[in-house]
């Protein structure tokens, strides 16, 4: 009774330990056949001769352990050592993980699709840092190797388009991440993030008209989702449809002015610094000790001519982040010779 309530009590919680099960359902398997009657066990009883358990079941039983041990396991293991070498500081350098890489899809095992994840990561990092640009340039041949492997196996699945389109747009090809990203959404075509996915790359592109539509459809396949609608609220002001824009925010919140990042910087890019304001000075005071907020808010006092308040938004940042003082101090110079301040 305390093994089965042990039992009872672990299969709660675990969900994820196969061992565990085995013995579980042995253990009930075995309760089973006490219980049956016994004129049904007379098969459970039965012995096998000694000498055809020795010399064919047992042979048997060893090869094809060893061959499930081989077919299942084997190259799953080397692989997964290998990529934990893979993962970590090399002496070789990056051309070392390269390679240490290459070999793990070598083994073509089970765990292809996590390794794909793990040099998507470090290749993201690999290529944006000073490495060797011929390096370079193989991390991303072989992730374009593994990118079309990937979709080779699930050529149906939208998951391997998003994941190519999310890791070509980390890594600045956003080109390419395009046609992915326009893919994966043929496949699911109602799939909101997807959408918002294609949308920012569209957006990325610089293709404010094709972005639009695409924004429009995934707020209206959730309006409630609070990110959709805000995402499609900016974009229409960088659209300059800011009417539109305004009469969402006063269905929604029953105001114009949200604390939201996106907006913020949606106003601020067309210029309308007056409707920035607002935004700027309320995400301050839900986030007081943010300096980019107050930044933010010294830039816009600055393009509206009120220098004096700017400086002193400025100075704010310091007393918050004294380690700035260097470099405020070179904004407040410009400022004060009406530089230009980005």
């Amino acid at each position: 009774t305390g093994l089965l309530g042990a039992y009872a009590v672990h299969n709660m919680f675990v969900f994820d330990n196969l061992v565990s099960y085995i013995l579980f359902f042995s253990f009930l398997a075995y309760i089973h056949t006490l219980s049956r009657p016994e004129e049904n066990k007379t098969l459970v009883n039965l012995e096998l001769e000694k000498g055809l358990v020795e010399t064919v079941i047992a042979p048997v039983v060893i090869v094809a352990t060893f061959c499930a041990i081989y077919v299942f396991n084997w190259n799953a293991y080397f692989a997964s050592r290998t990529l934990i070498d893979a993962l970590q500081q090399q002496k070789g350098g990056p051309a070392k993980n390269l390679e240490l890489f290459k070999k793990v899809f070598e083994y073509d095992s089970f765990g292809n699709t996590e390794a794909r994840e793990q040099l998507s990561m470090m290749a993201s990092q690999i290529l944006r840092a000073d490495v060797d640009p011929s390096v370079q340039q193989q991390f991303l041949a072989l992730i374009r190797k593994q990118v079309e492997e990937q979709i080779k196996e699930t050529p149906s699945d939208a998951r391997a388009y998003v994941f190519a389109g999310a890791l070509f747009s980390q890594i600045g090809l956003l080109n390419e991440a395009e046609k992915y990203i326009e893919k994966a959404s043929v496949l699911s075509p109602n799939k909101q993030s997807i959408l918002l996915q294609l949308g920012e790359n569209k957006l990325n592109l610089g293709k404010l008209d094709e972005a639009l539509p695409i924004f429009k459809k995934a707020y209206e396949l959730v309006p409630a989702h609070d990110e959709a609608r805000n995402i499609y609220i900016s974009v229409l002001v960088y659209a300059k449809q800011e009417k539109e824009a305004e009469q969402i925010l006063m269905e929604t919140y029953g105001t114009t002015v949200i604390a939201d990042g996106r907006l913020l910087q949606a106003y601020v890019n067309i210029g309308n610094f007056k409707k920035a304001l607002p935004i700027a000075m309320l995400l301050i005071e839900k986030e007081p000790q943010n300096i980019k907020h107050h930044f933010a808010l010294a830039v816009i006092l600055y393009k509206l001519g009120q220098t004096t308040k700017a400086i002193a938004e400025l100075n704010t940042i310091v007393k918050i982040d004294p380690n700035t003082k260097d470099q405020i101090d070179g904004y407040i110079k410009s400022m004060q010779a009406g530089k230009e301040i980005q």
